[in-house]
């Protein structure tokens, strides 16, 4: 799966392998030249399973949320790599997340559990959030 970045000069890319790529389509050579990139800039691993989706903010080229087959949404700091929060509620695979365009602390999911969820990263709180990032939460 992958996302292009609103501004559509970098896309994030996940799957099988747990593992999220940040690729940067261009970057200036030594003898100043714009040159197209051919391999992703950074890497992190990102779930436990699989990566079925990610979706990169309309509004802040920062924020990317992807979702697993570890029955979780990751909300994240693309350019610092950081787990912003972990969302919980599914019964197994999520198969694909969005956010809304016209206001992304709202987030849809869907699952193979049969369910479409909507999530308000309004209605967290800090205790919540930082409960959220553990991996025995």
């Amino acid at each position: 799966c992958l996302s292009f970045s609103p501004d559509g000069m970098t896309f994030v890319s996940g799957g099988a392998d747990t593992r999220l790529f940040v690729w940067q389509l261009y970057s200036t050579d030594e003898t100043g030249q714009t040159v197209f990139n051919n391999y992703p800039s950074q890497m992190w691993p990102a779930h436990a399973k699989s990566i079925h989706g990610v979706a990169f903010s309309p509004k802040d080229p920062r924020k990317l949320i992807t979702c697993s087959s570890d029955e979780t949404i990751g909300v994240w700091d693309v350019q610092s790599y950081e787990l912003k929060c972990r969302l919980r509620g599914h019964l197994g695979t999520i198969n694909a997340v969005a956010l809304c365009p016209m206001n992304d602390n709202l987030i849809a999911s869907c699952g193979e559990d049969h369910t479409v969820r909507l999530w308000s990263l309004r209605d967290l709180t800090a205790e919540s959030v930082e409960k959220s990032k553990r991996t025995d939460a």
